[in-house]
């Protein structure tokens, strides 16, 4: 199964090309709001405003989200969203492919290119790594329920960008439609999408500046 940070790599991703469709700092950002995102649906974290606390110190079962809450857990004076966002965001790509790779969704091989090896990653299956997308312009085209983990999907998709893909050939209701239920997901949820959203803004203008 396919967790959100593993779907939002896979939307950042040409689902046959792999592809990135963002700039690494935004896809980097993206998938940092997925993994604190995960640490919320797992019941693991609040987050009221910029500020996160951890509620329940259990670990998760998956291993990446375990390494996740025990930082959080390590370091319980930091409660900065936007802190964690930039923290998690220098490694999240290395981290979320490792486990895609470890779960058997993502394979690596070496390719020469020029006069050089290059090391390629490549899904093993295109209809999976085209699942999350596809998934979701079907669902917000027809105005169908989401359940919680797509519209924090979708939110990320908006607060990145992605939706410029996503939305490509759905109809002209289906982008309203995600802004509306991304604005009725609880609030922890939405503060992750928020924040997520704000941090890439900032990296966004920095970079032009």
């Amino acid at each position: 199964m396919l967790l959100l940070a593993d779907d939002f790599f896979f939307v950042a991703h040409d689902s046959i090309s792999m592809k990135r469709r963002l700039a690494d700092r935004v896809v980097r950002l993206g998938l940092a709001g997925a993994l604190l995102g995960e640490q919320v649906l797992f019941r693991r974290i609040n987050v009221r405003g910029e500020r996160i606390r951890v509620v329940d110190p259990s670990p998760p079962r998956d291993a990446l989200a375990h390494t996740v809450l025990d930082h959080l857990l390590a370091e319980p004076g930091v409660t900065s969203m936007r802190d964690w966002l930039r923290f998690f965001a220098q490694d999240a790509y290395e981290k979320v492919l490792q486990r895609l790779i470890r779960e058997g969704h993502v394979y690596v091989r070496e390719e020469r290119r020029f006069l050089r090896v290059i090391t390629v990653f490549e899904p093993t299956m295109t209809t999976r790594a085209g699942w999350p997308e596809s998934r979701l312009a079907s669902r917000l085209s027809a105005g169908a329920a989401l359940e919680p983990p797509d519209v924090v999907l979708a939110g990320l998709v908006a607060a990145t960008g992605l939706d410029t893909y996503v939305l490509a050939d759905t109809p002209p209701h289906a982008r309203p439609y995600l802004q509306r239920v991304v604005s009725s997901l609880p609030p922890s949820l939405r503060e992750v999408v928020n924040q997520t959203a704000t941090a890439v803004g900032d990296a966004v203008l920095n970079a032009r500046t």
